[in-house]
């Protein structure tokens, strides 16, 4: 079973985002890449993280926020030197591709995933380069503590 999302989870900041994707903003990414990516059906095949960090007490966007952007090693098969999300293929010990990505982020950044709140979910996008469907998951972690290239083989 797949990690549970809480969206109620969310500071205000962030709200209406996850009201946004919630609402049938979750397809955007698909929309984005479809005139440029041919897009396919079929199972998710991977996941990533797109975490974001801030005071938790923050009304509007704190001066705090932030976003976990990893820097792909340029001996990679497939996004090799490109910025990119932390994530990777989902396993069927993940449950799920909201575990899945925070298993990869811990792997690729040491991210704890105890200390990440789950929020949504985006539609699944057929991504250029690896042509694989990739499923997005927002999620929200009020200190992430010391992340860095915990695989200097996938990030440096």
């Amino acid at each position: 079973m797949d990690a549970q999302l809480r969206p109620d989870r969310a500071p205000a900041w962030l709200k209406p985002l996850v009201d946004a994707i919630d609402g049938g903003g979750g397809a955007i990414p698909r929309r984005l890449l479809s005139p440029r990516v041919r897009q396919k059906g079929g199972a998710d095949q991977a996941a990533v993280l797109i975490l974001f960090a801030g005071d938790p007490r923050a009304t509007a966007l704190p001066e705090d926020a932030r976003v976990l952007i990893t820097h792909r090693t340029p001996h990679m098969r497939s996004h090799s030197g490109q910025m990119a999300f932390p994530g990777g293929q989902i396993d069927a010990a993940d449950g799920g591709p909201v575990g899945a990505a925070l298993r990869e982020a811990w792997e690729e950044t040491g991210l704890d995933p105890a200390g990440v709140i789950p929020l949504a979910v985006l539609d699944s996008a057929t991504t250029g380069g690896s042509n694989r469907r990739v499923r997005p998951v927002v999620a929200y972690a009020p200190e992430p503590g010391n992340v860095h290239p915990a695989s200097e083989e996938e990030t440096d």
